[in-house]
């Protein structure tokens, strides 16, 4: 039973983590795109699709 608690706990650990990730990545492509980099540019770098609200894509 402690085996898969501690299992349940690590894999939630991972997902907080990966969604920190995700946070940080989102919140650098906004900087980013603050900055005037181009939409291309901002998904290559991070390697994710970029979207904004229209209007605001160079």
């Amino acid at each position: 039973m402690h085996n898969v608690v501690n299992s349940a706990e690590r894999r939630s650990r991972e997902e907080g983590r990966e969604e920190g990730r995700k946070e940080a990545n989102c919140e650098n492509a906004r900087k980013m795109k603050a900055k005037g980099f181009a939409t291309q540019d901002i998904a290559e770098i991070t390697g994710r699709p970029c979207s904004f609200p229209s209007g605001t894509s160079r």
